[in-house]
């Protein structure tokens, strides 16, 4: 084979390792399902976004119907969101978390669970 010139689009990516996010771990996608079935919301479906920045989205069952809690981890914001009929989602409740460690996305989870918590 022969050798090719590469061009990047943007900048180019970083060789250094790059810490492993909390979403790679089994562990950190079990407490979070523990989390919410504690609040009588079982999990459907668990995705993890790929990047650096530790998204993630869980499909739950609260109050007889589908909703989803988003985490985007670039913003560090958590949300609970429920299907709009005409397509789409709407929020229902939101949180932003300054220091998104597990044990406040977990808080922050049960706080939204609960009472649907304070929108951001």
């Amino acid at each position: 084979m022969s050798e090719q010139e590469v061009f990047w689009v943007g900048r180019r990516p970083s060789a250094e390792q790059q810490p492993a996010l909390p979403t790679e771990d089994p562990a950190f996608e079990a407490a979070l399902r523990k989390a919410c079935e504690a609040a009588g919301c079982p999990v459907q479906r668990y995705i993890a976004a790929k990047g650096a920045f530790g998204s993630w989205l869980l499909e739950l069952s609260r109050h007889g119907e589908l909703q989803r809690l988003i985490w985007n981890g670039q913003a560090q914001r958590l949300s609970l969101d429920t299907p709009n009929r005409g397509g789409g989602w709407n929020e229902v409740s939101a949180e932003e978390l300054p220091e998104p460690d597990t044990g406040a996305v977990l808080a922050a989870m049960q706080r939204i669970l609960a009472d649907g918590g304070p929108t951001a």
